[in-house]
């Protein structure tokens, strides 16, 4: 059983990737993970780069030095009847083995639309990953089986391909995401003691919804602190505090510090930090846009997807100054976690692949 993956450890892809192997490893001895990233990143267990893999020294070069490092996984796998699961990127792949499986983390979240209003510095990125997107149903119909990790993902691919797929959402490990010491994390974050601070994670995709937050970060009260995990965000530092990348063993002091976890992306594959705040009993404050609501249920103060600023902040205000209303989103977290059990997503997961090897 091989894991491959095209996306850095520390991205969401590469989370679920190392999840995905820690949840397995003991159904599946002999499981190992591939990384096929074309830039160079920290070896980080248990992503494994190929012997001799290509790296690439700009975003030009990124492309090719895909195309080298898959034809190089394919050659070695030549002959063998390994079960491949291609757990982001890289479908491509799927056209050179003998039994297939991937994971469809979302379909269709850049569309020609947020390609034109993406970052100038990110437009690269965003068109070629708009063009991926158009080529993946090709490589999808040659895989055994396919899973989405939301129902939303798995109607949205039907419906734009006609594949049907299998709905197997994220899971949470509570020991690592678990409720500490606002005082101690925070102190351990080196982040202030004196503020009330609003947690954000997420890359610098145009679907992430940057521009609101940004107006969010610039009214929010004096005594407010946008914390933002990943791209930067541009604000005053008096307002926004980022935090880029930050080292896996300090990440989930991120969510303990927050007194809340702001979500409001135009869409998502699934939103794995909404699961990371709820284990950490962090309330969550988020737009109604799917699959959010199809991942909170009622373990969350809802603002309408087409909410301004202003309506954000009062919300964020009205959780954050209310213990009582803190304290219920909370429980409901606690309870909405249970459907999020590794134990269920390891059966299903289980079926997946031994009916991908009885194909």
């Amino acid at each position: 059983m091989i894991l491959v993956t095209d996306q850095h450890p520390l991205s969401g892809v590469g989370v679920y990737v190392t999840r995905l192997y820690e949840l397995l490893r003991e159904s599946f001895p002999g499981i190992e993970v591939r990384n096929l990233h074309y830039f160079r990143f920290p070896e980080s267990l248990p992503h494994r780069s190929l012997p001799g893999q290509a790296f690439a020294r700009s975003r030009f070069g990124a492309v090719q030095a895909r195309g080298r490092n898959e034809r190089a996984l394919a050659r070695n796998l030549e002959g063998t009847k390994a079960l491949v699961h291609l757990c982001g990127a890289s479908y491509d792949l799927a056209t050179r083995l003998d039994r297939p499986i991937a994971t469809v983390h979302d379909f269709g979240l850049r569309t020609w639309g947020t390609f034109l209003s993406s970052r100038p510095q990110l437009l690269l990125v965003e068109g070629y990953s708009l063009v991926d997107w158009l080529r993946m149903p090709h490589f999808l119909r040659r895989c055994r089986q396919i899973v989405s990790v939301s129902d939303y993902t798995r109607s949205r691919l039907l419906a734009w391909t006609g594949l049907d797929s299998i709905a197997i959402p994220h899971w949470m490990d509570q020991e690592r995401f678990r409720p500490r010491s606002p005082t101690e994390a925070r102190t351990l974050l080196g982040l202030p003691l004196d503020r009330k601070l609003v947690l954000s994670v997420g890359s610098g995709a145009a679907y992430k919804n940057h521009a609101l937050l940004r107006r969010v970060a610039s009214i929010l009260p004096p005594e407010y602190l946008l914390v933002k995990v990943g791209y930067p965000l541009a604000g005053t530092p008096l307002r926004v505090r980022n935090e880029g990348v930050v080292p896996s063993d300090q990440y989930a002091l991120y969510f303990d510090a927050a007194d809340a976890y702001l979500h409001l992306s135009h869409r998502e594959g699934f939103g794995i930090p909404l699961l990371e705040a709820l284990a950490s009993e962090t309330p969550v404050v988020a737009l109604a846009n799917p699959p959010a609501p199809e991942v909170l249920g009622d373990a969350a103060a809802w603002v309408p997807s087409s909410a301004g600023p202003a309506e954000v902040v009062e919300t964020l205000r009205r959780v954050v100054g209310s213990p009582d209303r803190s304290a219920q989103l909370r429980s409901a977290g606690l309870v909405r976690l249970r459907q999020f059990e590794p134990s269920r997503v390891r059966s299903m997961y289980r079926e997946v692949y031994l009916n991908a090897l009885r194909a």
